[in-house]
C-alpha cells in the first residue's frame, strides 16, 4: 500500500470564526448542513472535526480556499467537486497528512498534526493510497495492520467487525483485483478500521460505481458511522447523496493576488 510522504502542519486555532453562514466561496455548505450553530450549542454533541477557513496554495496556484466544515459523531459528510478542485488534497489535509496553507483544523479538540493522524484513517486517496491489486484480501488486511502498527490478529478482528457492519462478506483467498468495484470500495473502508480511528476518509466514492452501488455504499457507511468512526467521502456527483448526508461543494478559487 502506498502512503503519502507529505505530513500535516496546521496553525493553532486561536479562533474558529463567527457563527454567520459562510460566504459562498470555495467550500459552499448547503443551508449550513454541518450544524455549525447546533454544534456550538452546549446541548449538542461536539464535532469530531472542526475546520474553519481551510485553504491550500501550491506555488502561485490556489487549489481551494475558505472551506468550513463540522463533522459530527456518527455522521457521513460529503465533499463534492469536479476534477482539479482539490478534493483529494482536502481529505489529506483533514487527516493531518498534507500541510494546508490557511485556516484552522481541530480533530477531537487537537490541532496537532501528529495527533490528528493518530485519530484518523485513510481508506482511499485516488492515485496515492489504495489496495494493492495483486494481494489477497487476507494479505491486504495483514499489510494494513502492519502499516498501522497493529498486531495482525487484532487488526483482523477489527476489520472483520467493520466488514460485518458494512455488509461485506470476506473471502481471504480472493484477489483484490477480482472484487467488484463496490466490494473493493467497502474493503478499503474495512481495512482502514484495522486501527481504531474517530474519522475515516474515502476519496472518489463514485469511481467505477453505478448510482445504485453508490447508494448501497452510502447506506453501508452510515451503518458503520452509527457505531464507529465518522466518515468523510469525496465525489464528483451530488445526486446519489441522500438528504441525510451534508455536503460542501468545492470550486476552483479565484486568484486575487
Amino acid at each position: 500500500m502506498n502512503a503519502p510522504q507529505e505530513h500535516g502542519r496546521h496553525e493553532s486555532p486561536d479562533s474558529v470564526g463567527d457563527d454567520t453562514t459562510p460566504d459562498t466561496g470555495n467550500g459552499v455548505p448547503e443551508a449550513d448542513p454541518h450544524g455549525r450553530h447546533e454544534a456550538d450549542s452546549p446541548e449538542a454533541p461536539q464535532p469530531v472535526l472542526r475546520a474553519r477557513g481551510l485553504g491550500l496554495r501550491v506555488g502561485d496556484r490556489p487549489v481551494f480556499a475558505d472551506v468550513d466544515l463540522d463533522v459530527l459523531p456518527a455522521s457521513v459528510v460529503a465533499v463534492v467537486g469536479l476534477a482539479g478542485t482539490g478534493r483529494s488534497s482536502l481529505l489529506l489535509g483533514l487527516t493531518g497528512r498534507m500541510a494546508l496553507t490557511a485556516g484552522t483544523l481541530e480533530v477531537r479538540g487537537t490541532s496537532d498534526a501528529k495527533r490528528i493522524r493518530a485519530l484518523t484513517a485513510v481508506a482511499r486517496i485516488t492515485g496515492l493510497i489504495d489496495l494493492e491489486d495483486r494481494l489477497t484480501v487476507a494479505e491486504a488486511i495483514t499489510e494494513r495492520s502492519l502499516l498501522d502498527g497493529v498486531k495482525v490478529p487484532a487488526g483482523e478482528r477489527a476489520v472483520r467487525g467493520a466488514a460485518d457492519l458494512l455488509g461485506l462478506p470476506l473471502d481471504g483467498s480472493r484477489l483484490v483485483e477480482d472484487l467488484t468495484a463496490r466490494d473493493r470500495t467497502l474493503l478499503a473502508v474495512a481495512v482502514a478500521c484495522a486501527r481504531p480511528a474517530d474519522l475515516i476518509v474515502l476519496d472518489d466514492l463514485d469511481a467505477g460505481l453505478h448510482l445504485e452501488d453508490q447508494s448501497d455504499v452510502l447506506l453501508a457507511l452510515a451503518t458503520l458511522a452509527a457505531t464507529g468512526p465518522a466518515v468523510v467521502i469525496s465525489t464528483t456527483d451530488r445526486s446519489p447523496l441522500p438528504d441525510t448526508v451534508p455536503a460542501i461543494h468545492l470550486h476552483q478559487p479565484e486568484d486575487h493576488r
